[in-house]
């Protein structure tokens, strides 16, 4: 393969997000729009013919010219660090590269004594900010967490600071690199991320749990337990002032969701919390079971809260942040999310948990968190396996569902702005999708089959005007990255 010219390509452009508000049960609220940011795509060569791909991950400007490239066995996927210029590769195997897409160059994820474990960045309860040179690497019990510097790929084992009878629950890493917190079944720590030392517990004088560091990374949120309860308190990094937040009642957890707006739970109830002690808690849902808060729009207005009932099965609630409901969402009881963000104004709901075969008649739900409202965007109508999306982009507006079976692949782009589902691909072979990370571009592989003689393209679409800007022949597609 011959050597790919150092080639940026910088698209800033701006997408107009179309609202409207007929047929709302309240006023609706704005989306924030989200400006285009430099993304790139990351396909593996393929051999025309050749049953596997090349051992290569190259990377693509929006023109579908070549910027650099870099070898990696059996490359199967790439997704963005919160590190600009880097991105994560994963192999068939579940081992992981850092591809530095301005030099062309890969380090592999090295991690020693893991046993029969797989550890990846998207491991569930660790968290590391868009922007941090650090990402948490664990397994799926967190047995074992790895701390990874992404400019060079060192790695440090979370387990060589604790003892090994401290069962780690949670960890996360503040946004200004300094510190991470970490939570246990014993009690909550901080460790020092620019000298790597023992854990020191946030509160000296009782345990916490559910540490959260602020937006700012001056101060740390937690929930401390003494004998007469728990409370909610602010903690600065050094542990030098202690506030009360919320008083004494039987806090589960707490989130802090973007614009510092925090909210707490217990067993049964769901609370905003204010950041200026003295201000009294708002109750936003009652006699829930086991409520979990999962996403609250980008105007900061409305939450989405699942319960997850005794038998399994979940429960959605939404409400403004003074209290009041926004609407009855009993349509959604017992369905699944997909895709779910933080910051959503769109979500989707269906039966299936993940890949599954289609049931004629049986439909995708399309919730609009600005005003409860649900549509109904896409139909199953066959016996193929759908494949709902993982992921979304742009508040939850755009999301991705495949189709599989024999001899045919299809693949439809759900826009929660029209509440539609459009299909995007329909191919004698396979096809799959992804979507850029600023919600702007989408990149469409399809190959005709799985073995001997495989042929593969993908090409890059303009989502805003649905423009085809470039074609990659004898390639596969392997997802985004960022510069």
């Amino acid at each position: 393969m011959s050597q790919f010219p150092p080639r940026w390509i910088r698209y800033i452009l701006a997408l107009a997000l179309c609202l409207t508000s007929s047929g709302s049960v309240v006023a609706r609220q704005s989306s924030v729009e989200i400006p285009c940011a430099e993304s790139v795509l990351a396909i593996a060569p393929l051999t025309p013919g050749s049953p596997l791909s090349d051992n290569i991950v190259a990377a693509f400007g929006l023109d579908g010219e070549p910027i650099s490239h870099a070898g990696f066995e059996q490359p199967a996927s790439v997704e963005p660090t919160g590190f600009p210029g880097i991105a994560y590769v994963r192999s068939l195997s579940g081992a992981y590269g850092l591809f530095d897409i301005e030099n062309g160059t890969m380090t592999s994820v090295d991690f020693e004594d893991t046993g029969s474990s797989i550890l990846s960045p998207n491991a569930q309860s660790i968290a590391s900010p868009s922007g941090s040179r650090f990402a948490l690497f664990a397994d799926d019990s967190l047995s074992d967490i790895r701390i990874v510097d992404l400019p060079t790929g060192q790695t440090l084992a979370l387990r060589e600071l604790f003892p090994p009878t401290i069962r780690i629950i949670a960890a996360a890493i503040s946004a200004d690199d300094r510190l991470m917190v970490v939570d246990t079944i014993e009690n909550a720590f901080v460790v020092n991320l620019a000298e790597p030392g023992p854990p020191v517990p946030i509160d000296t004088t009782a345990r916490t749990s559910s540490p959260v560091v602020t937006e700012d990374s001056r101060a740390i949120l937690a929930i401390r337990h003494s004998n007469e309860g728990s409370e909610i308190v602010r903690v600065t990094v050094d542990g030098s002032e202690i506030e009360t937040l919320a008083a004494a009642r039987e806090w589960v957890g707490i989130k802090d969701f973007p614009g510092n707006i925090l909210i707490g739970f217990t067993r049964d109830s769901v609370f905003r919390i204010f950041n200026e002690p003295g201000m009294a808690p708002v109750r936003l849902v009652e006699s829930a079971t086991n409520p979990d808060p999962l996403s609250l729009t980008s105007a900061g207005e409305n939450l989405l809260i699942v319960s997850r009932l005794t038998d399994g099965s979940l429960k959605w609630h939404l409400t403004r942040l003074d209290g009041s409901s926004v609407a009855d969402l009993s349509m959604l009881d017992g369905l699944n999310i997909h895709g779910a963000q933080q910051t959503a104004d769109w979500a989707l709901f269906s039966e299936s948990l993940g890949p599954a075969l289609g049931v004629p008649g049986r439909s995708y739900q399309l919730l609009d968190l600005r005003d409860g409202s649900v549509s109904i965007p896409l139909v199953q109508d066959r016996q193929a396996t759908f494949i709902p999306p993982v992921e979304s982009q742009q508040h939850g507006r755009y999301l991705l569902i495949q189709s599989i079976e024999p001899g045919l692949g299809r693949l439809w782009l759900v826009d929660g702005a029209d509440n539609s589902a459009t299909m995007i691909s329909q191919y004698p072979g396979n096809a799959s999708g992804a979507i850029s990370p600023d919600g702007c571009h989408l990149a469409i592989g399809t190959f005709t089959t799985v073995g001997e003689g495989r042929q593969g393209q993908v090409e890059i679409r303009e989502i805003a005007t649905n423009t085809s800007l470039a074609s990659i022949p004898n390639a596969l597609l392997l997802g985004w990255a960022l510069v």
